[in-house]
């Protein structure tokens, strides 16, 4: 990983997501070894967990996942370590849904709209190119993390922050969405 390349100094800079950072410092998978050579210079920009679903869909919540078809990213990126992270401690497991798919975030966009995935999962800054382009077509929901879901992550993992993406952000999505967020950090 570019972390593991930044400790054996073959980088002098990188741009990561502080829960990524977290596990690094403390050798948390995937990474084998703690990296304590790591040192945070400045947080950039906050990147939001948003789950992205059709407004009929009837996922709601986290809990409405079981037996859905869902894209949650390449499992070696940053994202899909996020949202695998979230899952973990929301004590949701990969084997509940009927598939898992790793598409980019732009191919999982398509993929929700043409009925082939009911979820995708995006960690960007808001708002989102391909997210703005697919809500000016259809009508789509933010999925709410809450309750027990939304407070263990935070409680367990403070490289972790609640947020609300509010309402009216995006063509046709109406309704505010509790979720979590992390900080994209610049480390040396």
């Amino acid at each position: 990983s570019s972390l593991e390349d930044l400790e054996r100094g073959e980088l002098q800079m990188d741009i990561v997501q502080s829960d990524i950072a977290a596990a690094a410092w403390q050798g948390q998978p995937p990474f084998e070894t703690p990296l304590k050579q790591l040192r945070s210079v400045i947080t950039l920009l906050t990147q939001t967990v948003t789950l992205v679903t059709q407004a009929n869909s009837g996922i709601k919540t986290v809990s409405d996942l079981n037996g859905k078809r869902v894209n949650l990213g390449k499992p070696d990126s940053e994202a899909g370590q996020t949202i695998r992270t979230l899952l973990n401690n929301c004590q949701i497991p990969e084997s509940s849904f009927a598939a898992v798919l790793d598409m980019d975030e732009e191919a999982a966009s398509l993929a929700l709209k043409n009925g082939e995935i009911d979820l995708f999962v995006s960690v960007s800054s808001h708002p989102v190119e391909h997210i703005w382009n697919l809500a000016s077509r259809e009508k789509l929901a933010f999925v709410e993390l809450t309750g027990a879901c939304l407070n263990e992550i935070t409680k367990n993992n403070p490289a972790f922050i609640q947020t609300t993406i509010p309402g009216g952000l995006y063509p046709n999505v109406t309704q505010d969405a509790r979720t979590l967020a992390v900080k994209a950090t610049l480390v040396t």
